[in-house]
């Protein structure tokens, strides 16, 4: 199945530590704008898949959607899955659209892809 984007993001800024998730987080909030408007989504929720398996569904719907955005977070900027999930994007030569929720400084393993990227300001526009 095509989406129109892919959501990367770090699980902590959407679930706590007991797999509820935290209410008013701003992958939810994103995910209601996109149902709203009739924007078709994939991110990975469920969790449910584990080693080589997660890597190839991660693949593919990265591959099957229009655009990746990339939550960026402090703990999104320290996760190597994310930064894994640029470069699948960069490769695949998806448009890539960084959402800075904080003023956190993008991984290392990334800057170099989206240092030049217009981005959206959480901050500034939320």
């Amino acid at each position: 199945m095509n989406h129109d984007v892919f959501i990367s993001y770090s699980r902590s800024d959407y679930m706590d530590e007991n797999k509820q998730v935290i209410p008013g987080n701003v992958i939810s909030k994103i995910k209601d704008m996109f149902d709203e408007n009739g924007i078709s989504y994939w991110f990975d929720e469920e969790c449910v898949y584990s080693g080589d398996a997660f890597a190839r569904v991660i693949a593919k719907n990265i591959r099957t959607s229009k655009i990746l955005l990339f939550i960026s977070t402090a703990t999104s900027n320290e996760s190597p899955w994310t930064s894994d999930e640029i470069a699948v994007a960069r490769a695949y030569e998806k448009k890539i659209i960084p959402f800075r929720y904080d003023n956190s400084q993008y991984n290392e393993a990334v800057i170099l892809y989206l240092a030049k990227l217009d981005f959206i300001d959480y901050q500034t526009n939320p």
